[in-house]
């Protein structure tokens, strides 16, 4: 009756490990959540191949897409206050989507050949 068993110990450090990641996890993912931007249309529209357009300002980013006609090409991509280029994304997939972040900058997306009278929207995220 006093006899231990031996898979007591094991599942007892098994059952404290779960505890303790739960909790981490509960502790860490809010903020995480917190510092997530929400998400806005920056331009939005029909035809106008050959046009560029931005968001009117500056600030962190988590991603920018643009939803269009399949086929079509479009390219997302962002600029720094400097106006250095980065997060290009070139193609006709629906959304074309740059899923990387700024920590400073403006978003940007090119029609380059859609003029197939379906509504396009330009999206990136503001915090």
């Amino acid at each position: 009756m006093g006899e231990r068993k031996p898979w007591h110990g094991s599942m007892h450090r098994t059952s404290r490990r779960l505890f303790v990641t739960a909790c981490l996890a509960f502790a860490l993912v809010p903020p995480a959540i917190a510092l997530a931007g929400t998400q806005f249309n920056y331009a939005q529209g029909f035809n106008g191949a050959g046009g560029f357009y931005s968001t009117s300002g500056f600030a962190p980013r988590d991603y920018n897409q643009v939803w269009h006609a399949s086929g079509y090409y479009w390219q997302v991509f962002y600029t720094d206050p400097g106006g250095t280029l980065s997060g290009l994304e070139r193609s006709s997939n629906n959304p074309t989507r740059w899923p990387g972040s700024i920590s400073y900058g403006k978003a940007w997306c090119y029609n380059e050949s859609d003029n197939s009278g379906v509504q396009w929207t330009c999206q990136t995220t503001t915090p």
